[in-house]
C-alpha cells in the first residue's frame, strides 16, 4: 500500500504572503496489474502571522512543511485507514467477485 500526500493549492493574505487555507489530497494505490487507486481530498484552515517564532516565508515553503502543517490538522492516520480499507475491499472483490452485470440474451 502506497500513501502519497499532495497540495493541491494554498490560500494567503495579500500582502504578507501567510497563508490561511490548505487544499490538499492523500492517494493511496497497491497492487502492480491491476493497480487499485483511490483518492480522498480535504481541506484545512490555518492561522499563523509574520510575529510568529517560527514563521517561514511564503517563498521558502516547501510542500514538505505544508504537508506537515495539513496533517497536524487532521488525523492522518484515519485518512490512511479508511483509503486502505477501501482499496481493500476493491481488491476482494476483484479476487472473489460477489457481483456481475450483463445481459442474458
Amino acid at each position: 500500500m502506497e500513501h502519497i500526500w499532495k497540495v493541491i493549492d494554498l490560500s494567503r493574505t495579500v500582502g504578507d504572503n501567510v497563508v490561511t487555507k490548505i487544499l490538499f489530497s492523500l492517494e493511496s494505490s497497491v497492487g502492480t496489474d491491476p493497480v487499485f487507486y483511490d483518492r480522498k481530498l480535504g481541506e484545512v484552515e490555518i492561522s499563523g502571522s509574520v510575529s510568529d517564532p517560527n514563521f517561514i516565508n511564503y517563498e521558502d515553503l516547501t510542500e514538505e512543511t505544508v504537508i506537515g502543517w495539513a496533517k497536524n490538522s487532521i488525523d492522518a492516520g484515519a485518512w490512511e485507514a479508511e483509503l486502505s480499507a477501501s482499496l481493500a475491499g476493491g481488491v476482494r472483490e476483484y479476487i472473489a467477485p460477489t457481483h456481475t452485470s450483463g445481459l442474458p440474451w
